[in-house]
């Protein structure tokens, strides 16, 4: 496990280059990178973002570079989903839980998995997903950093629209 000074380092990091980066894609894909290798390795990510006026997230990165892009319902069918609509951290920690655990990783068979809403002027504009194959793997800690990210990673995604406008 990373120690707390190193986990810092490596936040800080990431948060420099979400801060500086100017084009969207290629930062959601250094995020995703950086946190399955470097932050929590072991584990893999996924950043699903709101397609505007559909209900629907549509998987804008992967740790997993074979992921085919897809998108799901915003809806209560999966956690994902009850994240974007709550605008609250789903986790998934214990195996007597994972029966409701799909993998959107075709690597992995996961036995814990958090899934953050990045959430921006009270609208949820994507979700961070990630999963692991170790059961109990995320810590409250972890929680909390990942939470500090996606809420990085939702004001990236509001400059980037706001940009583009």
């Amino acid at each position: 496990m990373t120690s707390s000074v190193s986990r810092y380092e490596l936040l800080a990091q990431l948060s420099h280059k979400i801060a500086t980066s100017s084009d969207l894609s290629t930062l959601l894909a250094e995020v995703v990178t950086h946190l399955s290798q470097s932050l929590l390795p072991g584990s893999s990510c996924v950043i699903f973002l709101a397609d505007g006026g559909e209900a629907t997230l549509t998987l804008a990165a992967a740790s997993d570079s074979g992921a085919p892009i897809f998108s799901l319902p915003i809806n209560e069918t999966s956690l994902v989903g009850q994240a974007a609509i709550s605008g609250d951290t789903r986790l998934v920690n214990s195996p007597e839980e994972t029966s409701r655990l799909h993998s959107a990783h075709h690597s992995i068979t996961p036995q814990a998995e958090i899934v953050i809403p990045m959430v921006c002027h009270k609208q949820a504009v994507g979700v961070l997903q990630m999963q692991s194959e170790q059961p109990n793997r995320f810590t409250q800690d972890e929680v909390a950093l990942l939470q500090t990210v996606a809420s990085q990673i939702a004001i990236a995604i509001e400059n980037s629209n706001l940009l583009g406008e």
